[in-house]
């Protein structure tokens, strides 16, 4: 796991702190939210947000729905929030 955060701002405008990994990095079984993500020079650019009973299942990695879309627009970072299985974190 790596150390390195990033903070996003939800729809109800609280704030919640994401681990940012390398693309194609294989996660725990745990639910969370997830940012298909381009980091430049430290910054990092949400491509795609998604949430998940799962992050190990939701393969966040080459084989997403979305990678596609995420590569074609430099995703190159996976960022993860885990929590309970309430919406509320």
């Amino acid at each position: 796991m790596t150390n390195t955060t990033v903070v996003f701002k939800g729809a109800s405008g609280r704030q919640y702190s994401y681990y940012v990994h390398p693309k194609g990095t294989l996660f725990l079984d745990q639910p969370g939210n997830y940012c298909l993500g381009k980091q430049i020079n430290g910054t990092i650019v949400p491509l795609y947000f998604g949430e998940c009973e799962s992050l190990k299942g939701r393969n966040c990695d080459n084989k997403h729905e979305r990678g596609p879309c995420a590569d074609a627009r430099g995703w190159n970072v996976t960022c993860a929030h885990t929590s309970s299985n309430s919406k509320s974190d």
